[in-house]
């Protein structure tokens, strides 16, 4: 491309409104920051290697100020180099723009200009052109002919504009900006842009433009880029075919440049920061290494016999230790091994082959085949419209009918076809992409094969049939026990038959979580799949990843594939109040904390105990109990006047799974037989002891009403003589003598007449749970009136008689809940007794806990209370 001519009208009048002033060559602007630890180290390396008995150029160093920067003692500068203190408020190139356009610097008396902060260690040359060249000639004798740009890097990946990933982007290839050089012509084209030197505020639009807009601009103008890389020498960059240069990945990551990383004595300037350090990136810790060679030098005999590699061998060979492990013994040519050294051919298994390289061979620089996922590579591979062709067939069809995944393993492109073919290496059948629009037609031709399953192509028929078993309901251990075993069409018989004939049996939860073949499934025996499920298995493939069983859900009593799908499952159903959710399915509320109801101090409660409290109250196996904490609920949780409405919030809906699951939890009572008494499971449809029905009434959906809620008789803050809780367990009734409620003076026996409870909650958006009978016929609901039923205190945490509310030897207080083992009739005077299911010993709290304030005590000894009623 042909440079503009008013490029050398410019540079010829710059060139004589500068004649008179006094030239330097270079003018090396460097931004310093004490953000990280290594920056300070970067700097000081910079003084030493650069700055000190330069010549040619003046040095400015702009130290951004801010309060929240740590204060460190800058390095001492000789006279040709000088701090400038700005504010931190642009970013590096607001901050070059500040300098150049404020008069604090005259560009006129350069002829290049250098742009670096304080992220990169340099620079770096070669031992053999240390004090024989210029560090900045390798930059600034590229800035010729139309290269009007210059930087150890160039990247070709591209940023979107305010980090909109949806939005506009910018995919132009940028020299990399923290080191930029240019000369007066290219410093022209920049200033000229308008944004590029601008204080930017955000780090996306200082990317968008100011580094990429800095070489937009030049790019723009007519001028080319350059780069130190070795890849782009001569490239021609105005050429928008290369602007896919490296995959359109930055070269600054470990790997990312076409498979290797940058080299310090190539580009002379490499990133080193604390966090590249501590990830053992290559070139950081490089760059580290020299900076301590050349600065103790060849005196220093600790540097001269030190080998650290020696020092702690293992940390070093760990990483590629733990990446053989993690491919496995398949992943390995163990034939080929052998074959290679001769000296291991007393090895005869393939996995002591392996373990041989792994942990020695590998090491020894002894030659070794493997592939990237399988030993299935030496026999074939898999190539879609990308061309990568390096993951084994095994792999590529799991990919594509256990996980459903069409992308290709490395660059990650959607393949709606594939290609099985054998794999020979570099000499690999390679397709062009016009190619797979005619593999139908090679199939009619007898060509090629089809599988449907995996949407692949087959060049071998044998090869074929192998996927296709994999595809299959099958399993090894069928042909092992040499058996000619039918074909299957789905799982469920596959499994029944193989329980049935070799006493086998899949693990459900590694079926559905661990994706992979059926026929690598494991197989158990009953002993061992409990164990599998418990605690793990003690050999095999899962116990080398260190499996150690299913976890389960404690509320639903499920078990999940590993922690992750728990963590997903406690989320979605248990995160919210699933009674509060029934009551109102169409609102989800997020309940942060409650106060007292009258006064006091507000108790803040977790979300974690209010789902806990109504989950216990829905798996709680005893009838009786559960209608009791059920009013616990209602009284004190659900009451609207308990809501603080400022930290009331609509919250997000959760799945449709999670709502369903929650729904059936929901409706789950236990009930009673009418014919023994016994307290059956929910989901049984007879009882489990004498064989009876169950009654048909219980059988029917729960549909709730207001009426159908008032008519229950579920104790609501109404049957309980007007109860209001809070987390306190304030009462206003539990203070009042006795004499003073309605319907009673002082008597211990009369029964409690109805009151209207105050700001009760409307039954309609409360409903209560099915009432079930519990074993020993119908249990009524505590009475609130009776002297032996305890009233209030007794039934939600009161102290035993005797000790003060003591238990045996202090071991903590004893807790009744006053539902009598007789029934209200026949409870009348001292007859009625607790029954010892509802008694319990609260231990003392060890450690203070979040409800020692005021009224927390007998909060702790509800919260007690509800896990002591489960059990």
């Amino acid at each position: 491309m042909a440079t503009p001519r008013w490029s050398f009208v410019l540079t010829f009048v710059l060139v004589q409104h500068t004649a008179a002033l006094p030239q330097r060559d270079n003018l090396v602007m460097y931004i310093f920051a004490p953000t990280d630890p290594e920056f300070l180290r970067n700097l000081e390396y910079f003084v030493r290697e650069a700055i000190q008995g330069d010549t040619r150029s003046d040095y400015v160093i702009v130290v951004q100020e801010s309060t929240d920067m740590r204060v460190v003692t800058l390095p001492k500068l000789p006279r040709h180099a000088r701090y400038v203190r700005h504010t931190n408020r642009c970013y590096d190139w607001g901050s070059f723009g500040w300098l150049l356009l404020t008069g604090r610097v005259d560009p006129r008396r350069y002829r290049y200009f250098l742009f670096i902060n304080c992220s990169v260690r340099g620079p770096f040359l070669p031992t053999y052109a240390r004090g024989r060249i210029h560090w900045t000639h390798p930059f600034t004798s590229r800035l010729v002919g139309d290269v009007r740009m210059v930087g150890p890097t160039i990247s070709c990946e591209g940023s979107p504009l305010n980090g909109d990933f949806r939005g506009k982007w910018r995919h132009n290839p940028h020299v990399q900006s923290y080191v930029v050089a240019t000369d007066l012509v290219g410093l022209q084209v920049l200033i000229d842009d308008g944004r590029v030197f601008h204080c930017h505020n955000t780090r996306w639009t200082t990317i968008y433009y100011s580094e990429l807009g800095s070489s937009t601009a030049i790019l723009k103008a007519g001028y080319n880029l350059d780069c130190l890389m070795a890849k782009y020498q001569g490239v021609d960059w105005r050429n928008k075919t290369n602007w896919g240069c490296n995959g359109r990945s930055s070269p600054q990551s470990e790997l990312t440049y076409d498979g290797v990383s940058l080299d310090p004595h190539e580009v002379m300037f490499v990133k080193v920061k604390e966090a590249l350090l501590q990830r053992n990136i290559s070139y950081a810790l490089k760059a580290a290494r020299y900076d301590v060679w050349q600065e103790r030098g060849p005196s220093d005999m600790a540097v001269v016999t030190a080998n650290a590699y020696g020092l702690d061998e293992f940390s070093y060979k760990a990483s590629r230790i733990l990446v053989m492990k993690a491919r496995g013994e398949g992943c390995f040519d163990a034939d080929f091994y052998r074959a290679g050294n001769t000296d291991l051919r007393g090895i005869t298994s393939d996995a002591a082959a392996w373990k041989h390289y792994t942990f020695y061979g590998q090491f020894e620089r002894r030659p070794y085949r493997s592939c990237v996922a399988s030993r299935w590579w030496s026999k074939a591979g898999a190539i879609g419209v990308c061309g990568h062709n390096e993951v084994c067939s095994k792999c590529v069809a799991r990919m594509r009918f256990v996980l459903k995944d069409r992308g290709c393993v490395f660059c990650r492109q959607e393949n709606t076809q594939v290609v099985f073919t054998r794999f020979m290496g570099d000499y690999t059948s390679r397709l062009a992409p016009e190619d797979f629009d005619k593999l139908q037609a090679r199939v009619a031709s007898r060509e090629l094969f089809a599988l449907p399953e995996v949407e692949g192509f087959f060049d071998d028929e044998a090869h074929l049939q192998t996927i296709r078993a994999l595809c299959g309901f099958t399993h090894p251990v069928l042909a092992a026990a040499g058996r000619s075993a039918p074909k299957f069409n789905d799982f469920t018989s596959l499994k029944r038959h193989i329980e049935s004939t070799c006493s086998q049996f899949f693990c459900d939860i590694c079926i559905k979580g661990r994706k992979i073949f059926l026929s690598e499934q494991l197989l158990y025996s009953k002993d061992a799949l409990r164990r599998h499920q418990d605690t793990g298995d003690e050999s095999g493939p899962l116990a080398e990843s260190g499996f150690k069983g299913h976890p389960s859900c404690k509320f639903c009593r499920t078990r999940f594939f590993d922690s992750s799908e728990l963590y997903r499952h406690m989320e979605g159903s248990h995160e919210h109040c699933f009674l509060c959710r029934r009551a109102a399915p169409d609102k989800y509320v997020y309940y942060r904390h409650y106060k007292e109801l009258e006064g006091g101090c507000a108790a803040a409660v977790s979300l974690g105990l209010l789902s806990l409290v109504a989950e216990l109250i829905s798996l709680c196996p005893d009838a009786s109990k559960r209608r009791l904490l059920l009013g616990v609920h209602r009284a004190f949780i659900c009451s609207p006047a308990a809501q603080d409405p400022g930290l009331v919030g609509a919250g997000w809906m959760p799945p449709e799974a999670a709502v369903a699951k929650a729904n059936r939890v929901a409706q789950h009572s236990s009930w009673g037989c009418q014919r023994c008494g016994l307290s059956n499971a929910p989901d049984d449809a007879s009882c489990e002891a004498c064989g009876g029905s169950r009654p048909a009434e219980e059988q029917q959906p729960a549909h709730f009403s207001a009426a159908s809620a008032a008519a229950a008789p579920a104790p609501g803050p109404s049957s309980y003589g007007g109860l209001q809780l809070s987390f306190g367990l304030r009462s206003a009734e539990a203070a009042e003598p006795a004499s003073s409620r309605p319907g009673g003076s002082g008597s211990s026996r009369g029964p409690p007449t109805s009151a209207a409870p105050p700001a009760a909650p409307a039954a309609a958006d409360f409903p209560s749970l099915p009432q079930g009978s519990g074993r020993g016929g119908v249990a009524s609901g505590p009475d609130m009136g009776r002297a032996d039923s305890g009233g209030l205190d007794e039934a939600f945490g009161g102290a035993s008689a005797g000790g003060g509310g003591k238990g045996k030897k202090g071991k903590g207080s004893t807790f009744k809940i006053g539902l009598p083992a007789t029934s209200a009739a026949g409870g009348a005077g001292g007859g009625g007794r607790t029954h010892p299911q509802n008694i319990w010993t609260q231990p003392k709290p060890k450690v203070g806990n979040q409800w020692s304030g005021p009224g927390g005590g007998k909060l702790a000894k509800m919260h007690g209370a509800v896990n002591d009623a489960w059990e």
